[in-house]
């Protein structure tokens, strides 16, 4: 149960993070081209593509590092105390015990 917990978590932050990327990207690219900036052939158009390269990674690395394991102290259970049924004939009376308590 855990690990495809595990592969499902994974699977969904690749997909947000491809996701994000390729709908993000490609209007930084262009910003550029309205400032006044990047109208020649050489441009530099792929920096914005190679910084959501690095953050991208680096987003990913981090979401997908394990997670420590934090063992919770297992306490024991107080015993049950349960009252045996009698069942006798009419005419009789039960005494009943002292309730039992229990402390910690």
């Amino acid at each position: 149960m855990t690990s495809n917990l595990l592969k499902l978590r994974k699977g969904l932050a690749a997909a947000g993070l491809v996701l994000f990327t390729l709908t993000s990207q490609p209007v930084l690219a262009d910003g550029w081209r309205h400032h006044g900036r990047g109208h020649g052939s050489g441009g530099s158009a792929w920096v914005p593509f190679a910084l959501g390269a690095v953050v991208g990674g680096v987003a990913l690395g981090a979401m997908l590092q394990p997670q420590p394991i934090v063992m919770q102290p297992a306490y024991a259970q107080p015993p049950v105390y349960v009252r045996p049924r009698v069942i006798l004939p009419p005419g009789y009376v039960v005494i009943q015990p002292p309730p039992v308590v229990y402390s910690y």
